[in-house]
């Protein structure tokens, strides 16, 4: 049995098909978009009397909506940090907001060296790469990284996203910690000044100029990436991992589950067990709605999505992976236990 399919076969859901009704509003990133619709699909098929309307409008947007009243969830790439779980009292409950992991998107690093189709990448050259040091694909430092691969006399031509996006994010944090001291900044989701000008407005101009550029690399989803593009190996501590669901699935399932702040669930990756370099997606919700009926109705969407179907419906419509096993046990537990204001 794959990775894949022990992880899928954990997954089940607890509210009873067909005993739920109602408007479901979430507001979030534009990442997370695709995987909800694909996770309405399951979810309004068991229940006939649901809807959903989802606003990619950004997460620090959704948290806010949700913590005045104004959405039931918000999606973003982070986990909930203490004092921002402890938001909302008012309208939220005492015990504020929930954060769990819904799905796990790979990045890949995506290069047009016309032949060449394989390529290996530590932080540090990516970092020199993406802050203009290293210009040249024949640079003896990527050599070194490439050995017995001839690499062109050409000009590294990075394009990257202008506006804010959870990929950004990702490479962020990546190369702060693998590239310690030589990448400036890992809690935005901007490029840290410094960085060679991003001259892509929207990641289908990214995509396109990477098409079109021999010599050009880019950071992409694994959506985005499908079989478009070769994608480089990256190094993540002393090893190399292949980009690919298998790969980053390893990572996954060798992970840690961490619940450090009270009612927040982390999936954290190990990249000495695979690849390590993906957006994770996360839902943050209320712990005390106003009455059962909307409790209820968040708490089945929060187990449709954490469900067998759900992950599976993920995966084709939208390309994101599963959270592992126990990380989605504890995620399951925090969603079942949102309550009433009288709960």
């Amino acid at each position: 049995m794959s990775v894949l399919a022990t992880f899928l076969s954990a997954c089940a859901a607890q509210t009873p098909a067909g005993t739920v009704e109602g408007a479901l509003i979430g507001i979030g990133t534009v990442s997370q978009q695709g995987a909800v619709a694909a996770w309405a699909k399951n979810w309004k098929k068991d229940h006939a009397g649901v809807s959903i309307a989802y606003s990619p409008d950004g997460a620090e947007v959704g948290k806010t909506a949700l913590t005045n009243g104004l959405s039931y969830f918000a999606a973003g790439d982070a986990a909930l940090e203490s004092g921002t779980a402890s938001n909302g009292q008012s309208v939220c409950g005492r015990d504020g907001l929930i954060s769990v992991p819904v799905a796990v998107v790979p990045v890949g690093v995506a290069f047009n060296l016309d032949e060449i189709q394989n390529l290996q990448l530590d932080a540090p050259l990516l970092s020199g790469i993406l802050r203009g040091k290293i210009t040249k694909w024949d640079d003896p430092q990527i050599e070194a990284a490439n050995p017995g691969v001839s690499l062109p006399s050409i000009d590294v031509v990075p394009v990257l996203e202008k506006s804010p996006s959870d990929v950004t994010h990702a490479v962020n944090k990546y190369l702060a910690a693998e590239a310690p001291g030589l990448w400036p900044d890992s809690s935005g989701s901007e490029w840290p000044s410094g960085t060679v000008r991003a001259i892509g407005e929207k990641v289908s101009d990214v995509a396109q100029k990477v098409e079109e550029t021999t010599g050009a690399i880019a950071v992409l989803d694994t959506a985005i990436i499908g079989s478009r593009f070769s994608v480089a190996r990256l190094k993540f501590g002393d090893v190399y991992q292949d980009f690919g669901n298998e790969s980053t699935l390893a990572a996954i399932a060798a992970g840690e589950t961490v619940e450090s702040v009270p009612r927040v669930v982390e999936q954290r990756l190990d990249g000495s067990k695979g690849y390590a370099l993906a957006v994770l997606e996360n839902q943050y919700f209320c712990t005390r709605y106003r009455n059962e009926a909307t409790a209820s109705l968040v708490r089945s969407w929060g187990e449709s999505v954490l469900s067998r179907q759900g992950q599976r419906d993920a995966i084709v419509y939208s390309s994101s992976l599963p959270p592992s096993e126990q990380t989605t046990a504890a995620a399951l537990k925090q969603v079942r236990a949102i309550t009433t204001d009288k709960g």
